[in-house]
């Protein structure tokens, strides 16, 4: 639903399966797909073993993996897709001509402690980037790591 850089059509495709409900379910053994209608994600698991939710077959052709969202799009290619919407350049620009206004404004503490929040809010909402700083403090402190290795 907030459309990565990399999920495509083929994401707009399976979401249309589901007539773009906001939860659904995928069977991988099946390769069934269903909208969740309840308003508690408690019963899902007994409305799916006793087959209350009606799971649709997906077509034969249709891949669920190409649905998926690419994790090695890097996160300078989902930043500048993220600021090119009209959305994106205008929080960008409102975000910046706050911070030139406020933070002179205010002591070198006080600033770093500005700063801190703001990037701890947007690590917290931005899985991406929230993985790709990881990864980075990670591969910095070990670099001998599998998981450097096969980014390398």
């Amino acid at each position: 639903p907030w459309q990565p850089v990399a999920a495509g059509s083929a994401f707009r495709s399976l979401w249309a399966e589901v007539e773009k409900a906001p939860v659904f379910v995928f069977e991988a053994e099946t390769n069934r797909i269903g909208a969740v209608r309840t308003q508690s994600l408690r019963e899902l698991f007994q409305q799916i073993a006793y087959d209350d939710m009606k799971l649709a077959e997906l077509p034969e052709h249709f891949s669920f993996t190409r649905g998926l969202p690419d994790p090695e799009v890097p996160l300078r290619r989902e930043l500048l897709h993220s600021l090119s919407t009209p959305l994106g350049a205008i929080g960008a620009f409102l975000l910046a001509a706050g911070a030139i206004a406020i933070l002179p404004e205010l002591s070198v503490p006080t600033t770093g402690t500005v700063m801190a929040v703001f990037a701890s809010l947007v690590l917290a909402a931005w899985p991406l980037a929230t993985r790709r700083c990881v990864s980075f403090f990670w591969c910095t402190a070990a670099p001998s790591n599998f998981e450097c290795q096969v980014g390398a």
